[in-house]
């Protein structure tokens, strides 16, 4: 078996490569570059939203809808990413 990405590990004293077969990386690749277009849409809205010309109240209500968006969006990605993770 290949193995293609590494990723130290700096929790401890010295670092340790966490190594993915290569099969693993086109997976992991498409979750991460999906997981960054729902961060960085994310942060454009909020963006958006904290600069608009709406009410406070409004902005809050908007701000809410919009995190719960993200948190939807983003679950399933992290959730898979970290099975994958635990399948080195």
């Amino acid at each position: 078996m290949l193995f293609g990405f590494a990723l130290w590990d700096r929790t401890a004293d010295e670092p340790k490569a966490r190594f993915y077969a290569s099969e693993l990386l086109p997976e992991m690749q498409s979750l991460l570059a999906a997981l960054a277009d729902v961060e960085s849409s994310y942060e454009i809205a909020r963006e958006r939203v904290e600069h608009g010309r709406e009410a406070e109240d409004e902005k809050g209500r908007m701000l809410t809808e919009l995190e719960a968006g993200w948190q939807r969006d983003r679950e399933p990605l992290v959730q898979r990413l970290a099975q994958l993770q635990s399948r080195r």
